[in-house]
């Protein structure tokens, strides 16, 4: 026989219809997808994926000053044109312009860019090379300057993805995969190439570049060309150089007569602080081919990994950017735990091309220094692929892999991300296990106030005869001694769905008995009671029995229970 009852639409069955609904709705997402990739394979656009290319834009330039345009637009770092402070340049064009490409002859100060109404302030990373977005377009533009500065070229571009060779780079690393230490502008080209193009190029990790020697004040061409040949190796975080002059001597001792040895140590030490490196790579302790400042550098880099996880040494770099101690260095050319890099492998990130064939071209950047006999190569003497692990704090190499024992930031990031995530989950999890928990329990406490009722209406009557006496006098006895009346909780009932229920399932049944006990618990199960009391008595026995026993079962051990299980005892509520 089945009954229609109206019951809680309970949290299970709406779970599992949100589940079919949400995977209802997927199917149909990945059916459409599919059909849209399948008509765009059977009827290509005639729109090419090059057509998202920039391209560059002929524009109009006027400048203030009626200085030479051409010698600003003839793509050479030996011609330049100079502007004052308060000059102008306005750049116009019948097409829109989406960006701007500088290469200044020195590093500006701030410069004001005013286009659309507004103006924004550029020159504030400090980039020689200095790529500027205008993401929504515009006809005319122009550039104000707030001190001398000199612009060896520029150009721009539409709307579009920019050319490969446009420098847009990115501010120098929070924190550094590896940093590569190079005395001189190309060193780290010929004799440390193969960590750029492997680990910066094709896997596109956070590699930092930090120079020792500057060529600002003495050849200017090599700062351009530095830049030039760090982007064609893939590194996109912009370099950072020390202020030493570019000095010539064959031996370490020489070296430390010309440079001060503990400024250039102070240097080092604030660079690992500062970009905390899981691996610094450095060159030749014996200078590669003898050179006096290599030697001095990779020196200083060597002690400075010992040292830079004390904050007694050099404390001003420490006060800066606390302590590191950097987990793996390594050396070129190092004779002790060797690795030898595998540079001849094609890589996808690089056009296909291996990282010897990247670091030629990269080298090519150089122009200013082709008179020279140095090539890239790792089957010579100087081979940019041989190092050595001069430093580990997590353990010595088995393979060839520089990152072997390291988890690199951007890991580290993704499994702290998982991490809190998985915590997020499992908090939300026990907050929803112990808010049904809680509900249980207040459930379970109005079926005892509910049983405490019946019993006190119960022992409130005055008749009653063989059928409930067992009952009767057990109310009796239990209301008289009771000193702690038990908890009602006053529960939220948040509606109803109309179901069927079968009388003879007891979990459906137990299911209505607590839609009820939630739905009655405002009015303290008053009519529940009443409609008992006027019930057969016979029933009226076998429901004191049904409350005793879930009295005997209950596990909060309230005061009211352990009276009732006491009283209970002493009594025998026969079958009728």
């Amino acid at each position: 026989m089945f009954i229609i009852i109206r019951i809680n639409f309970n949290k299970e069955w709406y779970r599992l219809m949100t589940y079919i609904k949400s995977k209802s709705s997927i199917l149909k997402l990945l059916a459409s997808i599919t059909i849209t990739l399948f008509c765009i394979v059977l009827f290509p656009s005639a729109v090419k994926a090059e057509d998202n290319q920039a391209a560059e834009v002929n524009a109009d330039i006027t400048l203030s000053n009626q200085g030479s345009i051409s010698r600003m637009t003839d793509g050479s770092y030996n011609t330049k044109t100079t502007f004052s402070s308060g000059d102008t340049i306005t750049i116009t064009s019948s097409e829109k312009m989406y960006s701007l490409y500088i290469k200044w002859d020195l590093i500006p100060s701030e410069w004001t860019l005013s286009y659309n109404g507004k103006t924004e302030t550029n020159g504030t990373n400090g980039f020689l090379h200095e790529y500027v977005q205008i993401p929504d377009g515009t006809t005319e533009m122009t550039i104000t300057f707030a001190s001398k500065e000199s612009i060896c070229d520029m150009h721009v571009y539409s709307k579009g993805s920019v050319p490969e060779d446009v420098q847009t780079w990115k501010t120098p690393c929070d924190n550094a995969d590896i940093l590569v230490f190079a005395t001189h502008a190309d060193d780290e080209i010929l004799f440390l190439g193969g960590v750029l193009a492997t680990y910066g190029g094709e896997q596109n990790l956070s590699v930092q570049v930090a120079y020792m020697c500057e060529f600002t004040t003495s050849a200017k061409i090599r700062e351009h060309e530095k830049l030039d040949g760090l982007w064609e190796s893939g590194i996109k975080h912009y370099p950072v150089c020390g202020d030493f002059p570019d000095l010539y001597n064959q031996t370490l001792e020489a070296a430390k007569k010309q440079y001060v040895y503990d400024d250039v140590k102070a240097y080092t030490t604030s660079c690992i602080r500062r970009f905390k490196p899981l691996v610094v790579v450095t060159q030749d302790l014996n200078g590669e081919y003898g050179h006096g400042g290599h030697m001095l550098f990779s020196h200083a880099v060597a002690e400075s990994v010992e040292t830079s996880n004390d904050s007694s040494v050099f404390p001003e770099s420490a006060s800066n950017y606390g302590t590191w101690d950097v987990p793996k260095t390594y050396l070129h050319l190092y004779t002790e735990n060797k690795i030898t890099m595998n540079l001849r492998l094609p890589l996808s990130r690089m056009g296909n091309r291996t990282s010897i064939e990247v670091q030629t071209a990269a080298y090519k950047k150089h122009v200013s220094q082709q008179w020279c006999w140095f090539y890239v190569s790792d089957d010579y003497e100087y081979s940019c692929a041989d190092f050595g692990l001069y430093r580990t704090t997590v353990g010595n190499d088995t393979g060839n892999d520089m990152l072997e024992n390291i988890t690199t930031y951007e890991e580290q990031e993704r499994l702290a991300k998982e991490a809190a995530e998985k915590e997020s989950i499992e908090s939300s999890k026990a907050a929803e296990e112990a808010s049904i928990a809680k509900e249980q329990q207040e459930i379970k406490d109005n079926y005892t106030y509910l049983g405490f009722a019946w019993l006190k209406g119960l022992s409130e009557v005055g008749y009653y005869d063989l059928r409930n006496e067992a009952s009767k006098l057990m109310a009796d006895d239990l209301c008289l001694h009771v000193k702690e009346q038990p908890e009602r909780v006053r529960l939220v009932y948040e509606g109803a769905e109309e179901m069927e229920i079968d009388q003879s399932d007891e979990e459906q049944m137990a299911k209505m008995f607590t839609c009820y006990l939630l739905a009655g618990s405002m009015d303290g199960y008053g009519e529940f009671v009443d409609y008992a009391l006027t019930t057969h008595r016979t029933l009226q026995q076998n429901l004191t029995r049904f409350f005793v026993e879930w009295f005997a079962k209950a596990e909060k051990g309230s005061a009211f229970l352990k009276r009732a299980k006491m009283v209970y005892s002493r009594y025998s509520l026969p079958y009728i």
